[in-house]
């Protein structure tokens, strides 16, 4: 396995949860290449949705952070009202991440 973020040990019990410039509150819900979680940013207490890779290895990984960069790379050209915006992405512990505005529903 390689050396990221291991999102599989954030269980309900484990959060909240630091997480770079975030605290990660509770699971929105999961996918086949990440986890999406409500998060608040530590310095200026704004809630954002926050999508994190899970942890992986090989072809599939690299394949899943190219998905991920691509994401990030379109959404940040996007703005319309019926797509979520994008707020900023990065990588943190080797984990790639999107934050987006959180949506209700």
């Amino acid at each position: 396995m390689t050396d990221v973020f291991d999102t599989d040990s954030l269980t309900d019990t484990a959060l909240p949860a630091t997480f770079g410039q975030f605290e990660l509150l509770r699971e929105l819900g999961q996918g086949a290449m990440g986890v999406v979680f409500s998060a608040r940013r530590i310095a200026s207490g704004e809630v954002v949705a926050i999508k994190v890779l899970q942890s992986g290895e090989g072809r599939e990984f690299d394949e899943f952070r190219l998905a991920l960069s691509r994401e990030a790379r379109i959404g940040s050209l996007l703005e319309h009202p019926g797509i979520v915006r994008l707020l900023e992405h990065g990588e943190t512990d080797g984990a790639p991440w999107l934050a987006m505005e959180p949506i209700d529903g």
